[in-house]
């Protein structure tokens, strides 16, 4: 069997993209001014499907340059102008300067050809990064958009040698990162980190922030989503689960069963509705009504909101285990082990007892052996309630697509275990 081909370099300029204008939308700015250019395309086509945001074309970059410092100034919101590689972000400079000296928000982002075409006499190539000399606040290459295999150790070496970039990283590749980093590693406190997909552990984050870079923000969403909330990680160590306030355009609800809003704060399914959203599953007419209704994506998530309007989660719906009459949230437990030093990941799951019932099991990845009694009391200490548990260790943890933890998988394997006389 062939391995699968990597991604080809459109559909990495249009995932890069689209992360470049979702940031921006994040950081606050309000109006987007397009001068076309086909290198800028896929800029633009990221722009136009980021909600939140006005668009405005204006073909010639100096007028359109002077819209963009008008923009700014009446909304006093950052608003950004986009153009084609070459000279035409020349055309910026004057409205550049006025920016500069009347302390407006302005930034070009001005599309390049690729490195191997530098300084070598190409057409349509000239040093953007000093283009605009001191008028500008900072000036920044954010390089050519590549699909690698680079592993954690080469992320953390490629963090040491590039002082600025942006990182985004499933919670379980965060988690990776983090344990590959040697000691001593300085950390890259000018990039910003963003963990993408599900909740991310407060111990993650803590680490995160104190070993890697404190710019670390969550991107809560799925790919039947989309993006449904962005915060900043640091709000974890007030409130677990959290992961940001609705995204612009995104409409979320917090659901019961049948569907229906429950009161503010309660607990329900997370239910999304935004410009990204999926409308069905393709080739799948038996999955789309469980997870498309009511004109939105019921993502599975359990979750509630804060006060302030905020979502946090509190695991799965399909995650629930049921022992002995009595419902068992894993994402609480395992937050709560992956608080302990030693232990690297972690999975809740249930596993059929000697009395017929089911007993919950926890999985531990640990750098070092940990005593059962001991890990019992920290768990305890740390709010877990349960009266009887018992530990498995192991080398890695089964996880399917996304990152998410394989539950069944993790049975079956203990169940065989414990067949064969293992404790």
């Amino acid at each position: 069997m062939n391995p699968a081909p990597p991604p080809s370099a459109a559909a990495v300029q249009t995932v890069w993209a689209r992360l470049v204008a979702g940031t921006l939308a994040d950081a606050g700015v309000a109006t987007v001014v397009i001068s076309p250019g086909s290198r800028s395309t896929p800029l633009t086509a990221a722009f136009h499907a980021e909600p939140g945001l006005e668009l405005a074309t204006i073909i010639d970059e100096r007028a359109a340059a002077f819209y963009a410092l008008g923009a700014a100034r009446a909304t006093g919101r950052p608003a950004a102008m986009v153009c084609t590689s070459g000279t035409a972000a020349a055309h910026y400079l004057p409205a550049l300067v006025e920016a500069s000296l009347a302390g407006v928000p302005l930034l070009a982002i001005t599309a390049d050809r690729p490195p191997e075409l530098h300084a070598c006499g190409a057409s349509q190539t000239i040093d953007q990064v000093g283009m605009y000399g001191g008028f500008v606040r900072g000036a920044f290459d954010l390089g050519a958009p590549v699909a690698s295999d680079l592993g954690p150790r080469e992320v953390a070496e490629l963090m040491e040698t590039d002082a600025d970039g942006l990182l985004g990283l499933t919670p379980l590749q965060l988690r990776e990162l983090l344990a590959a980093l040697p000691d001593g590693h300085p950390g890259a406190p000018s990039y910003r980190v963003l963990a993408t997909g599900g909740a991310l552990a407060p111990a993650t984050a803590r680490e995160a922030r104190l070993r890697l870079s404190p710019d670390l923000h969550i991107v809560y969403g799925a790919s039947e989503s989309g993006r449904v909330a962005v915060g900043p990680a640091s709000r974890l160590e007030a409130d677990p689960g959290f992961v940001g306030w609705p995204a612009p355009g995104v409409t979320v609800d917090i659901v019961d069963e049948a569907g229906a809003p429950v009161p503010h704060g309660e607990l329900g399914e997370v239910r999304a509705c935004g410009p990204a959203s999926a409308a069905r599953y393709l080739d799948d007419d038996e999955a789309t009504p469980t997870r498309f209704r009511e004109g939105a994506v019921h993502t599975g998530d359990l979750g509630r909101f804060l006060p302030d309007g905020a979502l946090a989660l509190e695991g799965r719906a399909d995650d629930r285990l049921d022992v002995g009459g009595v419902k068992v949230w894993p994402a609480p437990i395992e937050a709560a082990a992956l608080e302990h030093p030693a232990v690297r990941d972690a999975a809740c799951f249930a596993v059929p007892g000697e009395a017929g019932g089911d007993e919950v099991w926890l999985a531990l990845v640990a750098d070092e052996e940990i005593d059962r009694q001991d890990m019992g009391r920290y768990l305890r200490e740390r709010g877990v309630k349960l009266p009887v548990m018992r530990f498995a260790w192991s080398q890695t943890l089964p996880r399917g697509e996304g990152g998410k933890i394989d539950r069944m998988a993790l049975r079956a394997q203990t169940m065989a275990a414990l067949n064969r006389g293992g404790d």
